[in-house]
């Protein structure tokens, strides 16, 4: 990426990354993301009832004086069914080590995060799969 990332379009890429979420998932989805634009970070997950993607993004440096970058991961756990826990538990509360992670990228000179983020979900053949390897 020779320019800048543009900022001023973040919560545009947040949503569009969460688009691709839910499409991955599927029609049974249900999920929340929150974004701050002032600060460029969102924190959300999504469940399609077996799965759940758990989406991190936050902008790394200093926003007000360009020298920021992105940071995105985007990890997979097994919904807990039996005990119907809120989605905001598995964005907010659950540690790191008990949940699968499927990307965690940043901006490159070729890329950004979003970009990638994205392209790593749509190249994932099945979530699940990612889940029985860990």
């Amino acid at each position: 990426m020779n320019d800048q990332y543009d900022f001023t379009n973040y919560k545009n890429d947040a949503t569009l990354l969460t688009d691709t979420v839910r499409s991955k998932l599927g029609p049974r989805v249900q999920g929340f993301i929150d974004i701050d634009e002032e600060y460029c970070s969102a924190c959300g997950s999504y469940t399609d009832g077996d799965i759940v993607v758990i989406v991190e993004c936050v902008a790394q440096g200093d926003l007000w004086r360009d020298e920021a970058t992105n940071w995105i991961r985007i990890s997979l756990a097994e919904y807990d069914s039996a005990n119907r826990p809120d989605l905001h538990d598995y964005a907010y509360g659950m540690t790191r080590e008990s949940i699968a992670e499927l990307c965690d990228v940043e901006d490159t000179e070729d890329a950004n995060a979003f970009q990638l983020a994205i392209h790593a979900i749509k190249d994932t053949e099945d979530l699940k799969s990612v889940l029985e390897e860990e």
